[in-house]
C-alpha cells in the first residue's frame, strides 16, 4: 500500500510541474482530430458523388459473373473431385508401402519399438529365425515372451520360441538381434511344415508386438 502511494505521490509531481506543456499537447492534438475529420469528410462526400456510377458498373460486372460462374464452379467442382480422389488413393498407397517396408525392416522410423525378423536357412540346412528389436524410444524397454506362431488359412500354432537372450533390457537409440534355430519345432510337429507363413510376437513393456508374416514354403 506504501509503495502504491508513493507512486501516486511521484505521478502528481509530475503532472504539477508539466502541466503546461501537457496541456498544450493536447490542444495540438484535438486541432490536429479535427483538421483530420474535416478531411475525411470531404474525400466521403466526393466519393458518394461517384458512387452512383460506379454501382452501374458493378451491377453490370456482377450479373456478367453470375451468369458465368454456375458453369464454371460446375467444371472446378468436378476438376477438385477426381484430383481429390487422387489424393486420397495416393496416400493411402504410400502409407501402405511404407508401413510394409516398416515391418520388413528395410526403412526405420525415428520413434517406437519396432520388432522384425526373417526365417532362413544357414550353410547346414538348417532353418532358422533371426529376430531383431529396435528401440528408437525415448526410454528403455522391456522385451520378453518371445511367441513363434504357424499360420494357414484355417488355424493357426503358436508356440514358445527359446530364446536364451531373453527376458532383457533394451537401452534407448539401441538394437538386438537373436537367432534361434527352429529345426527341433518342425522335427516334433510335422504338420508344420505344410503351414503357409509364420510370424514371431514379443512382449515390449508388457504389451504385444509381433513381425510382418512370412510366407514359407518347406520342400
Amino acid at each position: 500500500m506504501k509503495k502504491f502511494m508513493d507512486m501516486l505521490n511521484r505521478v502528481g509531481m509530475f503532472i504539477r510541474q508539466y502541466l503546461g506543456p501537457i496541456c498544450w499537447g493536447l490542444f495540438c492534438v484535438c486541432i490536429m482530430q479535427q483538421c483530420m475529420i474535416s478531411s475525411l469528410r470531404g474525400e466521403l462526400l466526393k466519393m458518394k458523388a461517384g458512387e452512383i456510377a460506379v454501382n452501374d458498373m458493378v451491377e453490370g460486372a456482377i450479373s456478367a459473373i453470375e451468369n458465368a460462374i454456375p458453369e464454371v464452379v460446375e467444371r472446378e467442382s468436378s476438376s477438385n473431385t477426381g484430383w481429390i480422389v487422387t489424393a486420397v488413393i495416393l496416400l493411402l498407397l504410400a502409407v501402405g508401402v511404407v508401413y510394409l517396408l516398416f515391418r520388413m525392416g528395410k526403412i526405420k522410423l525415428p520413434f517406437g519399438v519396432a520388432v522384425t525378423g526373417k526365417m532362413w536357412q544357414d550353410l547346414q540346412g538348417r532353418v532358422v529365425y533371426t529376430l531383431t528389436v529396435n528401440n528408437k524410444s525415448r526410454k528403455q524397454v522391456e522385451i520378453s515372451d518371445a511367441m513363434v506362431e504357424f499360420m494357414d488359412v484355417k488355424k493357426k500354432r503358436k508356440f514358445r520360441m527359446p530364446v536364451k537372450d531373453l527376458p532383457l533390457t533394451l537401452q534407448k537409440g539401441t538394437s538386438h538381434s537373436m537367432t534361434v534355430s527352429l529345426m527341433n519345432l518342425f522335427m516334433n510337429n510335422p504338420d508344420l511344415r505344410a503351414m503357409k507363413a509364420l510370424r514371431v510376437l514379443v512382449k515390449v513393456d508388457g504389451k504385444e508386438k509381433h513381425t510382418l508374416p512370412q510366407p514359407y514354403k518347406m520342400q
